[in-house]
């Protein structure tokens, strides 16, 4: 007994020591985090040559104004970008880390076995092969760029004397030398983020086998003729398919990107010149994705200015405006991927059929490498449709019935994609020809509905990419994975550069987009099959024929606009379907006194938003089954139909688990009954202390540290927030889980170009400038982003020196 009291002793003081050692090594760690602030007063020299010969030919100088800003004065545009690599790399480091391994599918070196999975997605992608056959493909200026930037972003880490930030102090990390290549799986990454149309394939073929064509016909508003052949034959391939599984193993991308744009022309403004107007909606990161930029450099003896939002790691301004024109995007969503199934030869798994006969695949190995677990060796096959995605997932289980795998095709991952070259070409652009000839030979993905403005009075509009044709025979339209045999199921080609949308000064003097279907029923070509709901633009369009005097202010109070068209259209239809007791409730009299607007200081968005969450729960969760989590959000088409009854759809409401047909009244009751007990439990009995903004609140959620208990509240930024999905001033969230309505996809950057004076143009981004936690510009500019205030970014040196931060001036070593 003593013995054992002995080494329990022992075993206890190892323990403690354990621990205190480890917290002393972190402590260590946080304590040399807090001096990682990089250097932005003073000179340094940079030793050549650096990278691939590179050199800094002249001094250049990093000026950050108030707001942490750089402004860049470079003598040519390599230095420029030099600069620029330089600058991202002393303030976003560990974004740039975190972003390049996760597209390279190198996580797993970091992060250990589970990284694993997101690593195989991306090995078999390929996007670090794709970036190298880009790179070699590029002329000879775009490479000489890619690596000046290469160059300065190395030389930001080779010249610190500063400890490397706090994430690679707490992964005991150091990072490698950033390559050109990098830069190119950076938008290979951006690409993937606003095409991920695929997965929709997959969710649907799981709703295939659960629904009869009818149901499946009304769910998706598909051609009646097609519903039946999707069900039934095609729909047999999926049965034994774990697709639930398959679905979970893959990476979760996100919301797609969503965002809104528009444009007027001097008629229907103050000034008389052109307002441009930008607010893309992405994911809310701590630090956020974008990163405002000044640079300056001389052209054939004219000092050139470039202003905007930049992502680190790509040496190019992608939203913002030069000095003749702007432009703004947003994500058209076009249908530019699809799945094949491909049928595997019985005799030789090695081959797969073709129209022509069986193949072999082609077939490469990716060796990942992982931490703290056994290295891998993975087999990547593709078919001459594309790469076969991963057959098991991390549970095991097939994606296919035995004989089948998927192939995914998407112009993006075949050889010649240089959207690069045509993103560079673009913000050097001069008028709306030249705009356009930067886009037309080299812009592949993602496709993007663009708004131009530019100073002589012209707006334009034009959407890129390449979008492939599917022929009239082809069995499924792009909605379900195609038999990858049938050589009908093959794209034809892709959409002609000059048949895509677009328009240059339209007789109204207005363009706008904001996700919706941007071509009307006679367009001779397929874009897409599931456009985003109209109702921002609808909204956008109905504030701009309101008037004809705006200015730039109008404008950015307009990105903030709350009202929400789809709750004025859809809530007094449910209204009309409470049973009078709980219309009488302190809740249901709210929402018919509210004014459809997601104000933050409300209670009524917080119980209206509720509401609509809870109604598919009643409506389609007993006909979905195992697919409802995929359909879980309300579908505001879909829900419209059953309440305005435009289809007989109505048969929905009926809980196919039980014996008796309930009515639609009695679902929508039930659902609002169930969402009334939630909020209570949540927020209190009183509705009067609810508050949308409270439970609203926009999370900038910082990777990984936002998945810490222990530093997420202070790694991961968050305040108050308005609007919802269908406002301008949009904010996205999920409507499950422990926040259902936290703010996780809304307007990172905005920006409002004012061509009567460019340098009077108004930004914001959605945190701050700085990825290091302990900087004072790492979360200053997200209370008057919730604010809706902006910024200027000035191109006049007297005017951006004034309270300036500190000045950097870059030397080459040789002198």
């Amino acid at each position: 007994m003593k013995r054992v009291k002995k080494a329990a002793k022992w075993t206890g003081i190892v323990f403690a020591g354990a621990f205190a050692l480890i917290a002393l090594l972190l402590l260590d760690r946080f304590s040399a985090a807090r001096h990682a602030a990089p250097q932005i007063q003073g000179e340094k020299e940079i030793a050549s040559p650096l990278g691939s010969g590179v050199t800094l030919s002249a001094p250049v100088t990093i000026l950050r104004d108030k707001n942490a800003v750089p402004h860049i004065e470079a003598q040519s545009e390599k230095d420029a970008l030099f600069a620029l690599g330089y600058a991202h790399g002393q303030d976003r480091l560990w974004q740039m880390e975190l972003l390049r391994r996760v597209g390279t599918g190198r996580l797993a070196e970091v992060f250990g076995p589970p990284a694993l999975s997101i690593d195989r997605f991306f090995r078999t992608l390929g996007f670090a092969h794709l970036a190298d056959d880009t790179y070699a493909a590029l002329p000879g200026r775009m490479k000489e760029l890619l690596d000046a930037y290469a160059a300065g972003v190395n030389a930001s880490m080779s010249g610190r004397d500063k400890p490397l930030p706090l994430e690679f102090q707490l992964l005991f990390h150091e990072p490698e030398p950033w390559e050109p290549r990098h830069s190119l799986v950076m938008v290979k990454m951006l690409e993937l983020g606003l095409s991920a149309n695929a997965f929709d394939e997959i969710a649907r073929a799981r709703l295939a086998r659960d629904l009869p064509p009818t149901s499946f016909q009304e769910f998706f508003g598909v051609e009646e003729e097609l519903a039946p052949f999707l069900v039934g034959e095609l729909g047999k391939l999926f049965q034994k398919a774990p697709l639930t599984k398959t679905a979970r193993a893959w990476p979760d991308l996100g919301p797609i990107g969503a965002s809104n744009n528009w444009v007027v022309n001097g008629e229907h403004t103050k000034s008389g010149k052109p307002l441009l107007a930008n607010d893309p909606h992405l994911g809310m990161l701590a630090p956020s994705l974008w990163y405002l930029v000044h640079l300056q450099n001389p052209v054939e003896g004219e000092t050139r200015n470039l202003v905007g939002a930049t992502i680190p790691g790509i040496p190019s301004v992608l939203l913002g405006r030069n000095d003749r024109i702007a432009w703004g995007l947003t994500n058209t969503r076009p249908d530019s991927q699809d799945l094949y199934i491909e049928r595997l030869n019985p005799d030789n798994p090695d081959e797969y059929e073709t129209p022509d006969g069986f193949t072999a695949f082609k077939v490469r190995e990716e060796h990942i490498k992982v931490r703290f677990g056994s290295d891998e060796v993975l087999s990547v096959r593709a078919t001459r449709h594309g790469p076969v995605l991963p057959e098991e997932t991390v549970a095991g289980a097939p994606s296919l019935e035995e004989g089948h795998v998927l192939a995914l095709s998407w112009p993006a991952l075949e050889p010649g994609d240089l959207t690069v070259a045509a993103g560079y070409k673009m913000s050097r652009a001069e008028n709306f020809t030249g705009f356009l000839e930067a886009l037309r030979d080299d812009y592949v993905s993602p496709m993007q509905s663009i708004v131009y403005g530019d100073i002589d009075g012209n707006i334009g509009f034009i959407a890129p990419a390449h979008i492939p044709l599917r022929g009239p025979a082809h069995r499924t339209k792009g909605l379900m994975p195609a038999e990858g045999w049938l050589r009908d199921n093959d794209w034809t080609g892709i959409i002609p550069f000059d048949a895509l949308p677009q328009l240059y000064n339209p007789a109204s003097g207005i363009i706008a987009s904001a996700n919706h279907k941007i071509v009307d029923d006679n367009y001779p070509y397929q874009l897409a099959l599931d456009w985003n709901a109209p109702y921002r633009a609808i909204r956008i369009y109905e504030l701009l024929e309101a008037g004809d005097d705006f200015s730039a202010q109008d404008f950015a109070d307009m990105q903030m606009d709350n009202l929400s068209l789809f709750a004025a259209r859809v809530l007094p239809l449910l209204l009309e379907h409470l049973p009078e007791a709980q219309k009488e409730t302190a809740e249901g009299k709210l929402l018919a006194a509210w004014n459809h607007s997601l104000d933050a200081e409300k209670a009524a968005p917080l119980i209206y938003a509720a509401f609509l969450h809870e109604l598919p729960k009643t409506l389609w969760a007993d006909e979905l089954g195992a697919s409802f989590d995929s359909y879980k959000s309300p579908r505001s088409d879909f829900l419209l139909s059953i309440f305005e009854g435009t289809r007989p759809n109505t048969h929905w409401c009926d809980d196919t688990q039980t014996e008796e047909t309930e009515s639609c009244a009695a679902q929508t009751g039930k659902a609002f009954e169930a969402a009334m007990a939630g909020l209570r439990e949540t927020y209190g009995e009183d509705p009067q202390d609810w508050t949308w903004g409270a439970a609203h609140p926009v999370i900038n959620n910082h990777i990984p540290g936002g998945s810490l208990p222990f530093l997420k509240n202070w790694l991961s930024l968050e305040t108050p927030s308005a609007g919802g999905i269908h406002t301008l001033n949009r904010g996205q969230y999920r409507g499950s889980g422990a926040r259902p309505f936290a703010n996780i996809h809304a307007a990172g950057f905005r920006a409002v170009y004012d061509f009567a004076d460019l340098d009077s143009s108004l930004y914001m981004i959605s945190t701050g400038q700085s990825g290091d936690p302990y900087s004072p510009f790492y979360g200053n500019l997200l209370e008057d982003w919730a604010a809706g205030r902006t910024i200027t970014i000035s191109t006049r040196k007297d005017v951006y020196r004034k309270g300036a931060l500190g000045t950097l001036t870059l030397r080459p070593a040789d002198g």
